[in-house]
């Protein structure tokens, strides 16, 4: 879990050796990112105050909840 204020951006860098695609769906805040290879970087501004999950399209285990002050 993380928590920033609104406006403020995340950077997620994928580490993995395995493709990523992450997104968020909820009421008022929205994103979906295109496939990142191992090495790439997707930024994302949280521009809603809430409480939202990012997940994996191609992993869907994989969550991390972000709290948008």
């Amino acid at each position: 879990e993380v928590s920033v204020n609104r406006g403020e951006s995340l950077t997620f860098t994928n580490n993995d050796e395995f493709i990523h695609q992450i997104y968020v769906q909820a009421s008022g805040f929205a994103f979906d990112s295109d496939e990142r290879n191992p090495g790439q970087d997707i930024t994302e501004t949280f521009t809603a105050p809430g409480t939202f999950e990012v997940r994996c399209h191609i992993h869907p285990k994989m969550k991390l909840v972000v709290h948008v002050k």
